[in-house]
């Protein structure tokens, strides 16, 4: 099992009918992909103007079973409706966990150790 992060960078419209459906019924969806425990969704603030307006970042507990899931017919069902109601241009980037940290204040920093280079 290996932590990660589904990244869908997307356009969609901007209607209260639509974010009504994604903040509920879709969401609903979304909570039975295996491994999913939060998803976020972010406006693109700093980009190509003609480009994807939207970033959803989906975290898991298991990358390969959340991604194994999206490919079934129920697993396709949140896309596809997501699809019939005007989400466009989606593209998708499934990332694994391999390094981790949080930083106890913002700006702390970390010390990083030095690479042992075996030279005495």
């Amino acid at each position: 099992m290996q932590k990660g992060i589904i990244m869908v960078t997307f356009n969609a419209p901007d209607t209260q009918e639509f974010l009504n459906w994604a903040h509920t019924v879709h969401m609903k969806d979304m909570n039975k992909v295996p491994g999913v425990y939060r998803i976020r969704r972010y406006e693109i603030v700093d980009g190509p103007a003609d480009k994807r307006r939207y970033l959803a970042v989906i975290e898991t507990e298991d990358v390969e079973a959340s991604m194994a899931y999206r490919k079934t017919p129920d697993g396709l069902k949140p896309q596809q409706d997501s699809n019939s109601r005007g989400v466009s241009d989606r593209y998708t980037l499934t990332c694994r966990e391999i390094f981790d940290t949080t930083f106890a204040q913002p700006g702390a920093g970390i010390g990083v150790p030095e690479a042992k280079s075996g030279e005495p």
